[in-house]
């Protein structure tokens, strides 16, 4: 935020003020606030300002996937944001968790597979690979990614929206340890997601760009370069496997890790009675 200007400053500022107050008190935006903004370092800027007003520690980083226009203008395909502590819930095989969607806000199912830091980021290496990324692994969860904003529609918004708003990340479900390690075995994980009862998608996760390790590099550069290194015992959720899931108000979600466990999450709108506002 050094190289930004004394308006850009404040609108980072503010826009970031907006979206910490709504996910504060769990109440939708239909726009998002003053306006998306149209570069990923004034994104990120706004990302870090609300980091740095929210009030819990951050356990983990989730990777997302950038817009095609954003992807081409970048040369990158993808983006990280914070998971913070409290919005973290462990959970047994099979068990059944809970997604509190805001009411006119955006929710979505994510099933990923989650890599735990076995060591501190190491402070001096700014360029990752695959199999460097690898050797910081110590344990791979299975997991959902809860994401999930206060602004409606931000999923149709250009990915800058998403990269602001807390990472577009409400919550994470980790489950149990799993026996795989990165490598081919990891790559050929194939994960179901379900509605209902009804499959929606299946897919391995070689689906995601380079697989699961490629997002690992990624987020560990990224995170070198907003001098936030990744710490022992906090987490990467690799990416959406099977693809992003809006989700609806009473459905219940099933994330098939074949081989793994299974994990379920049921959408219950948001109750705002029970919140210190």
């Amino acid at each position: 935020m050094d190289a930004l200007s004394v308006a850009a400053l404040a609108q980072v500022r503010s826009i970031a003020a907006a979206l910490i107050d709504a996910r504060r008190r769990q109440v939708a935006l239909p726009l998002f606030p003053e306006a998306v903004p149209d570069t990923l370092d004034a994104a990120y800027a706004i990302q870090r300002c609300a980091i740095e007003g929210w009030d819990d520690a951050i356990a983990g980083w989730k990777v997302g996937r950038l817009d095609a226009r954003l992807s081409e203008r970048y040369g990158v395909d993808r983006f990280i944001g914070p998971v913070f502590a409290r919005d973290v819930v462990h959970v047994e095989d099979g068990r059944t968790s809970v997604f509190r969607l805001i009411p006119d806000g955006s929710g979505a199912f994510e099933a990923e597979l989650v890599a735990f830091a076995s060591a501190d980021q190491p402070p001096h290496v700014a360029a990752w690979t695959r199999a460097g990324a690898a050797e910081l692994v110590g344990a791979i969860h299975t997991g959902i990614e809860l994401a999930g904003s206060p602004v409606t529609g931000i999923g149709a918004l250009p990915t800058t929206a998403s990269i602001a708003a807390f990472g577009n990340n409400a919550g994470q479900i980790v489950g149990p340890l799993t026996t795989l390690m990165p490598g081919p075995m990891l790559d050929d994980v194939t994960v179901t997601s379900s509605v209902d009862g009804s499959e929606v998608r299946t897919a391995e996760a070689s689906a995601l760009p380079g697989g699961p390790m490629a997002a690992m590099a990624f987020a560990l550069e990224q995170l070198h370069a907003f001098g936030m290194p990744l710490r022992k015992g906090q987490f990467v959720s690799t990416g959406a496997v099977t693809g992003v899931h809006e989700v609806a108000t009473g459905q219940c979600w099933e994330a098939t890790f074949h081989g793994h466990g299974r994990l379920v999450c049921r959408v219950h709108a948001q109750d705002r009675s029970d919140m210190d506002v």
